[in-house]
């Protein structure tokens, strides 16, 4: 295997790996809330790309070779039992990742914090460890969402990406605000000192004046080609358009200057609404 630049999750290796092709860690329960203040996922790839999962949610998608990226996956982690998984894209390569927490104000750096859940896997084998957790977690909107993995609901999800794409293209903030209203209210669960009316208000605010700014390129809907990904124990879709990447975003030619926007959906009570 190639030598990564960034060696910092290979500690782990050395400490947790085993002679199977993947190894799967489980630590019951994770240090008091009081104490610490942030989960994140961290991974590293070699050889392959790898899609990361917090409960069936993607959280992260790993570049081969990459340095050590850290996301914070707080809003995704349920009460009780949680699962984190690793889906590799080849048939080769390796890749290792880990539930850490962080106590406030300590360095998220890929080798501190505390583990709370190693995996590795080898040869394009995808793997799920499971966790437990604390049982004073929120409850979150998307665990009370349809159940989406029909083919009618496969068509409506379809539409609503289509016309809300729209919506961002002509910066209609009512449509928008709307729609993010799952996503928000979780956000405030999460952070109760920022109201769910305030998060509304600054996310109209922020998208003033975009329909006559320039800088922002949009694409034609209908010259985009994307598919829906069940995804969240089939209560929510992911749209990625067919290079990979969202389906919600702005399309300058240099791609460090794209914008992008939160792209899993999912139906309640026969609405269509933005909850990741």
């Amino acid at each position: 295997m190639k030598q990564s630049n960034t060696l910092n999750l290979l500690f782990y290796i050395m400490l947790f790996s085993m002679s199977t092709i993947y190894v799967n860690f489980s630590i019951a329960e994770e240090p008091p809330m009081s104490i610490i203040k942030k989960i994140y996922v961290e991974g590293e790839a070699e050889g392959t790309d790898a899609e990361i999962r917090v409960n069936d949610i993607p959280v992260s998608y790993l570049k081969a070779g990459s340095d050590v990226k850290s996301v914070l996956v707080e809003i995704n982690l349920l009460s009780g039992t949680n699962t984190l998984s690793i889906i590799p894209t080849g048939k080769v390569g390796s890749v290792i990742t880990r539930l850490v927490a962080y106590k406030v104000g300590e360095w998220v750096d890929g080798r501190g914090g505390e583990t709370l859940l190693v995996l590795k896997t080898e040869k394009g084998k995808a793997v799920t460890g499971t966790v437990k957790l604390s049982s004073d977690r929120p409850e979150w909107e998307w665990l009370t969402a349809d159940i989406v993995t029909d083919k009618t609901s496969h068509k409506e999800a379809i539409e609503f990406a289509k016309s809300y794409y729209k919506s961002l293209k002509e910066g209609d903030t009512k449509v928008m605000t709307a729609a993010l209203l799952p996503l928000h209210t979780d956000e405030s669960k999460l952070d109760p000192e920022v109201t769910l009316e305030m998060r509304n208000k600054a996310f109209s605010e922020d998208f003033t004046g975009v329909i006559t700014d320039k800088n922002w390129k949009w694409d034609d809907i209908n010259d985009i080609r994307f598919h829906a990904k069940p995804v969240a124990n089939g209560r929510l879709y992911e749209l990625l358009r067919e290079d990979g990447t969202e389906l919600f975003r702005t399309n300058q030619k240099d791609k460090l200057d794209r914008i992008f926007f939160s792209t899993m959906i999912g139906r309640k009570a026969g609405k269509w609404q933005i909850y990741r």
